[in-house]
């Protein structure tokens, strides 16, 4: 698929540091649908700048870096460290 017919891009959660999220099993089927539960697994800021940003700063449709925090002491740190990502190629 061409993502550059886009109107944009979410990428999924990203935390401050890497989480592993929930241990399997992570899916659960019932006769109405299915439960998922993967707990907000993420490989975290630093990596996701440094292994996949410039991909998709390569794109033509707008990326939008989807951020999570969950206390307000982590919430300061990862202004602080989105800050020190503004100065990567692809970020605005």
């Amino acid at each position: 698929m061409d993502l550059d017919v886009l109107g944009g891009l979410v990428v999924r959660g990203l935390s401050l540091e890497p989480m592993e999220g929930n241990p399997p099993p992570r899916v659960y089927e019932t006769t109405g649908g299915m439960i998922n539960s993967i707990g907000l697994q993420n490989l975290g800021v630093r990596a996701f700048v440094s292994e996949k940003l410039f991909a998709l700063a390569r794109l033509r449709t707008v990326v939008f870096a989807n951020v999570l925090s969950y206390a307000p002491k982590t919430t300061r740190k990862w202004c602080g460290s989105w800050k020190t990502t503004r100065a990567s190629p692809g970020t605005s």
